[in-house]
């Protein structure tokens, strides 16, 4: 067999037609007419799979989750219908009564299902004001002067509108509406509402945390079971975090409420660093000191502390504004109170005894 080689071939470097072409451009895919005609032949081009064509054809598993599902309902309603025929066959009354009682059970399945959903809603409201508001803040959105402005006053007037009908914040809406008239930017409006309304809130949030963390280290410092500790624990923390989510506006449900909880464990996780390293290492410092006392009242102090740690990251995910001019709430503070209110405590049983 003879070897087709292509003999070298001499080109300028100037020549137009070698130069780069527009995309789109007419003769922008030609070759150019110098090379060689056997290396411009047709080549498939390189494409990466996309998600649809690892998904072409029939999703058999799809199909046999909703097949085997189907069946299974098909099944449990068919077993009810036999079950108030039979109730019928015996007395009218007790038919009927059987039918009221599914006609309860459908009703409060749909509304706590519509709760929950609800609650899941309004925590995602919560979490897509806080991000708005963040980007218009940093000013990272590329807007004209013009819908930066708008932008602002739409997340001002939502954050009015959310909490509108809270009673205990007429106080700080009053304050709101005296600076009405007043010329103002919208990032100085949303400064003023961080400093005057959402600061309530925050202050609400932190009374949350202080009061979970003082009976998480109570409770763990005088009880001798670890799994009833572990219980416990588990419990306040959840009904802290629905504390502050409900303070903020979020109400959460019981599907809401964990999936909050994870949120703010993954909070934690990602924002702790050097920070949770630096508060740790204090609150050991105030475990060992504890320990001198009781090795129980350093394990309840330190499973306190925890609590609170988690409660300022619960306060980070459910705050609709970032903090602007309003301080933040330190972790460092919180196990101070909760020390504080400890201390006192055992003050106040040793007075009475």
């Amino acid at each position: 067999m003879s070897d087709p080689r292509r003999p070298p071939q001499v080109f300028d470097p100037n020549d137009p037609r070698l130069s780069a072409s527009e995309p789109g451009a007419p003769g922008a895919d030609d070759p150019p007419a110098s090379l060689d005609p056997a290396l411009t032949r047709d080549v498939p081009a390189i494409r990466i799979p996309t998600t649809a064509d690892l998904q072409s054809g029939m999703r058999w598993g799809m199909i046999l989750v909703s097949t085997a599902l189907s069946l299974f309902i098909m099944s449990l309603v068919l077993r009810f219908w036999t079950f108030v025929w039979d109730l019928f066959g015996r007395q009218d009354w007790i038919g009927w009564l059987a039918v009221v009682l599914a006609g309860l059970l459908v009703v409060s399945f749909t509304m706590l299902l519509l709760r929950e959903l609800l609650g899941v809603v309004r925590l995602a409201k919560l979490q897509r004001l806080r991000k708005n508001s963040a980007e218009l803040l940093s000013n990272n959105t590329m807007l004209s002067p013009k819908e930066l402005k708008f932008r602002l006053a739409s997340v001002y007037a939502q954050l009015l509108e959310l909490y509108s009908a809270r009673p205990d914040l007429a106080w700080a809406r009053a304050r709101l509406g005296d600076h009405n008239s007043t010329i103002m930017s919208g990032t100085e409006r949303l400064a003023l509402l961080d400093r005057e309304l959402m600061a309530v809130l925050d202050d609400q949030a932190k009374l949350a945390i202080t009061q979970s963390a003082r009976r998480v280290s109570v409770v763990t410092a005088i009880t001798p079971f670890a799994i009833f500790d572990m219980g416990f624990v588990l419990y306040e923390n959840l009904r802290m975090l629905r504390r502050i989510a409900t303070a903020y506006g979020g109400r959460p449900g019981s599907a809401g409420l964990f999936r909050l909880g994870a949120r703010v464990v993954g909070h934690v996780v990602a924002t702790g660093g050097l920070a949770l390293t630096d508060d740790l290492f204090g609150q050991f410092i105030g475990q060992g000191l504890a320990k001198r006392l009781s090795a129980r009242a350093g394990q309840g102090m330190f499973n306190g502390g925890l609590t609170a740690r988690l409660g300022v990251a619960a306060i980070d995910v459910c705050r609709p504004l970032p903090f602007i001019e309003a301080k933040p709430p330190r972790f460092r503070d919180l196990a101070m109170d909760v020390a504080r209110g400890l201390t006192v405590g055992r003050r106040d049983d040793a007075a009475k005894d």
